[in-house]
């Protein structure tokens, strides 16, 4: 992909988009719950590992953590996640010593939060942080403060609020009350989808969210902070016929979310594909500096061509899946915004009705659209391929939990099409007309005892990415200390008692 430093103009965006810093408030006074703790603390070292390792620029560029008791206590200053991954896993050790050891003593005290005092704190070491770094990209000079709390996002609002006059506003681009709901209460009475955070309210600069108490919800709400933020340019640009001959082309405005992270930018990739030469191939990134002030043309897609899903060959899509979504681009006008949103929604929903792909081709534009340092390059000049892109449509249902209401959320998956000079051929030998019995029956005996999945949840299926990673970013004893500590957990879950003979055998003869 070429790569350009120039100002940034209306065809094209920034390479990287904007991951703002991020402070997190753990307020453990009651009714917090121990197990909360640990469970958030766990999502986040996942996610803090994956970042650590991640190749390019940083998701997650800077992180502080305070512990909210009787007083703010920072357990983490703002550090940088890149290849910082020991320190940040001692600071959640930390944590994780406060919560089995010291919550159950504080809570018993019944002393009142001091959320107000850490909103204020925070923002002002993240102000002095600033002040200490002068050169720290613009891409992380907002500060987004997310209170984890077992209180009602109105009590996190009401202390926001009383604290707004000592905070530096400037430097705060939300906050998120995140309030975990206890594991006691059941589903009846909260509602809610599985594995996503539902909103509460929004009033200003705070967002109020409620989070289940289970991994899946926590990782999702962690996992989220990796998406890219910037609203300065749409991605891609959908270019449709003109609807009468006395209009132009219908162009639709989107940005591309990404559904997966990419293997190639982690370690391990090998153990994702295996297409060998692909993961054997050492993929460059440019530095979170240079990345800074570079961009990229934004892709035109012209359609060409509908395609009934039934009629779409797996083998003739590759690559990393896309979602398309209608932009939220804030230089457009409000007016702007919402036709394209309707003009997105009507293009997916009919899509679904008619059970069809949208075939697109990448088209470049014309040169006196084009800016002058572009068309005046050799590069501009030369001849350049235009690929294949499919847009599938796409209808999730979410459900609660008792099945109350349910609604759905319609949205497109963009995939790149094999074109002819990429197409190998292949030439199957002739099937055999008739089967051999004895092999049939084998093959159906061992079918037979292989588990039938009726629907396939990724949440459910773990490579052990995790633990990998942090094998590798850790010190030997640490890593030791946290898998014995995984093992009592799972020995805890199934039996109670277990893990004290797993970890404490009998003492043998010759040692009395």
């Amino acid at each position: 992909m070429a790569f350009s430093t120039k100002k940034v103009d209306i065809n094209s965006r920034r390479i990287i988009g904007f991951h703002c810093a991020r402070v997190i408030l753990l307020d453990v006074t009651a009714p917090f719950e121990k197990q909360a703790g640990i469970s958030l603390t766990d999502a986040l070292e996942n996610v803090l590992c994956i970042c650590g390792k991640m190749e390019g620029p940083s998701r997650i560029p800077l992180i502080s953590i305070y512990l909210l008791k009787s007083k703010p206590q920072q357990i983490l200053p703002f550090s940088c996640t890149k290849s910082n991954f020991v320190n940040l896993h001692g600071a959640l050790t930390e944590l994780r010593t406060f919560l089995h050891e010291s919550l159950a003593d504080f809570q018993l005290k019944n002393e009142e939060s001091c959320l107000q005092q850490g909103l204020t704190e925070a923002c002002s070491d993240y102000k002095r942080y600033l002040e200490g770094f002068p050169q720290a990209p613009h891409n992380f000079s907002k500060l987004e403060m997310i209170v984890f709390t077992g209180h009602s996002g109105q009590h996190v609002q009401s202390q926001f609020e009383a604290a707004s006059q000592q905070l530096n506003i400037s430097v705060v681009k939300r906050v998120v009350s995140a309030t975990i709901r206890s594991s006691l209460i059941t589903h009846t009475m909260m509602g809610g989808s599985p594995g996503v955070p539902s909103s509460e309210d929004t009033t200003g600069l705070v967002d109020v969210i409620l989070l289940d108490c289970d991994p899946y919800s926590l990782q999702n709400f962690f996992y989220l902070w990796l998406n890219e933020t910037s609203k300065d340019s749409e991605h891609i640009q959908l270019l449709l016929p003109p609807p009468s001959p006395a209009d132009s082309e219908l162009i639709i405005k989107c940005d591309l979310l990404e559904q997966m992270l990419s293997p190639y930018q982690l370690p391990f990739c090998e153990a994702f594909d295996l297409h060998t030469e692909s993961v054997s191939c050492k993929h460059v990134y440019p530095t979170a500096s240079k990345a800074v002030s570079m961009t990229v043309p934004v892709k035109h897609l012209k359609a060409v061509g509908c395609i009934p899903l039934s009629k779409l060959c797996d083998s003739a899509v590759f690559g990393l899946s896309l979602i398309v979504l209608p932009t939220s681009c804030w230089k457009l006008d409000w007016e702007e915004i919402e036709r394209n949103h309707s003009h997105y929604t009507c293009l997916c929903n009919e899509l679904l009705t008619k059970d069809v792909a949208l075939l697109t081709k990448l088209v470049y534009p014309s040169v006196g659209s084009q800016p002058k340092e572009w068309s005046s390059s050799r590069t501009s000049q030369a001849i350049k391929p235009s690929g294949y892109f499919v847009l599938m449509p796409s209808e999730n249902r979410y459900k609660t939990f008792e099945l109350q209401f349910q609604f759905k959320v319609e949205s497109i998956l963009v995939k790149s099409v094999i074109s002819r000079e990429l197409l190998i051929p292949f030439i199957a030998a002739p099937s055999e007309e008739k089967l051999d019995e004895v092999a049939k029956m084998r093959v159906q005996s061992s079918l037979s005892m292989v588990e039938t999945i009726e629907d396939f949840n990724p949440l459910y299926y773990e490579s052990g990415l995790w633990d990998a990673l942090k094998h590798i970013s850790l010190p030997k004893s640490a890593v030791d200390r946290a898998l014995i500590n995984r093992k009592k957990a799972v020995l805890l879950q199934n039996k109670p008692n277990s893990w004290v003979q797993a970890f404490n055998p009998p003492a043998s003869k010759s040692s009395k």
